[in-house]
């Protein structure tokens, strides 16, 4: 399941694009790199869903034990949420980890506040 396309996506990329969380709980059963694995524009899986919006994908993808910690071109996974003003994505992060409140992204210092103040 680590096997990528053109795109570099694997099938957790897709999974969360289809929106089916059945799907995605089925694949992550044994989970492997490709959970984690980051696409050709830097998105994780778990990137991709705070993006879209698909607070359930997020919360199946955490309880697959998907990284909160891999950077991507928005800073991690709830920087991604706050940017594109996905409040439940956020809020979904926060309650599986609280810690993610105080991440910052490395690359330019922002706290997922910041990213809010900034949202699209």
């Amino acid at each position: 399941m680590d096997v990528t396309d053109y795109k570099g996506e694997t099938v957790f990329h897709y999974a969360v694009q289809g929106d089916n969380s059945q799907v995605l709980q089925l694949l992550g059963r044994n989970a492997v790199a490709g959970l984690n694995q980051v696409n050709n524009q830097g998105l994780t899986p778990l990137h991709l869903a705070c993006q879209l919006g698909k607070q359930e994908m997020v919360r199946v993808l955490l309880l697959c034990n998907a990284r909160c910690n891999i950077m991507g071109p928005n800073g991690y996974p709830i920087h991604s949420a706050m940017k594109f003003s996905q409040k439940g994505c956020a809020e979904m992060i926060i309650s599986m980890d609280s810690s993610q409140i105080h991440s910052k992204d490395p690359r330019y210092g922002a706290s997922p506040l910041h990213w809010a103040k900034n949202a699209e």
